[in-house]
């Protein structure tokens, strides 16, 4: 288990030897996503960085930070919630670049609120933390498979913030969770499906790195959208020992997505410690070819569904 200062130690030594990288962060436009494309673009020289969020002040803000670390930096202004959304500012990444090294997804919320749907039909959170997600990695995966076919061989990485450890039995016969919805379920569903997606992918792409990590306790904005009986209790736990910065956890984020060589190739499910959690899991049978495929074949008939206008609220 690597230290924090162990971390730091190994990302100030690291010295990357890509060029003309790129980097490409939905919901970046602040917590750990801002903070890891800010190592992003103070590690490689004269990188593309690539923001997608709803802020358009604060993605202008770390564009011009980003561009004083001297990034070649751009702002996507998207609700990542919608699925059209996320086709939508694929082709534009697809028409901007022609590589990505690192394709950094953290976009979500955290809520206690009941089931709700979005236009396209599709549960928000669900939406945001997952569907959202792996439809931008099936979009853009070509672009990291082209860094890693042109020689970038430790830099073609995806990765998903997240919570793995929470890998078990779902709803098989309502994966949308449209009649058995609790939080529970969903929040099993969330961390199953994108645990089953690294380990799908990974089985069908050896040559790059597909990482699902737990950020632990970060003092960041997230809790901003819950009822204030949760709020007013988490502003006290950030301010403990077991919280860690934001900028702490860029440093974590950066290890794992580009300065550690171990996480170069292949799935991994990581802790808050960047400790593998995948063991577990995978002896209990949780994450079987069976159920990738299972929960891919869903994942797609979602897709269709939404992009089409299909899909019933």
């Amino acid at each position: 288990m690597p230290s924090l200062a162990d971390i730091k130690q190994v990302n100030a030594a690291y010295k990357p030897t890509v060029k003309d990288a790129v980097a490409v962060f939905f919901g970046g436009t602040s917590g750990i996503g801002k903070e890891t494309a800010y190592m992003f673009a103070k590690k490689f020289d004269s990188p593309t960085v690539i923001i997608v969020g709803r802020s358009e002040e604060a993605g202008n803000k770390i564009v011009n930070d980003l561009k004083e670390l001297n990034a070649k930096a751009t702002f996507i202004k998207s609700d990542l919630s919608q699925m059209k959304e996320v086709v939508r500012v694929s082709d534009i990444v697809k028409r901007d670049v022609t590589k990505i090294n690192l394709l950094f997804l953290s976009q979500g919320i955290l809520s206690t609120a009941g089931r709700t749907e979005t236009s396209e039909g599709i549960e928000l959170r669900m939406s945001l933390n997952y569907y959202g997600r792996w439809l931008a990695v099936k979009e853009l995966l070509p672009l990291v498979q082209t860094a890693y076919d042109e020689g970038d061989k430790d830099n073609a990485r995806v990765m998903t913030v997240l919570a793995p450890g929470n890998e078990g039995p779902y709803v098989e016969d309502d994966m949308q969770l449209r009649t058995k919805f609790s939080m529970m379920n969903q929040n099993r569903h969330i961390v199953q499906f994108s645990s089953a997606a690294v380990m799908k992918f990974a089985r069908e792409h050896p040559d790059l790195s597909f990482i699902h990590a737990h950020p632990g306790l970060v003092a960041t904005g997230i809790m901003r959208e819950l009822p204030w009986y949760v709020r007013y209790p988490s502003a006290i736990l950030m301010k403990t020992p077991w919280a860690v910065s934001p900028a702490d956890s860029g440093e974590k984020f950066f290890y794992m997505s580009a300065s550690c060589p171990k996480f170069a190739h292949g799935a991994f499910l990581l802790n808050p410690a960047c400790e593998s959690i995948k063991e577990k899991p995978v002896s209990k049978g949780y994450l079987t070819e069976q159920h990738q495929d299972k929960i891919w074949k869903h994942t797609e008939e979602e897709f269709e569904l939404a992009l089409n206008g299909l899909n019933k609220a």
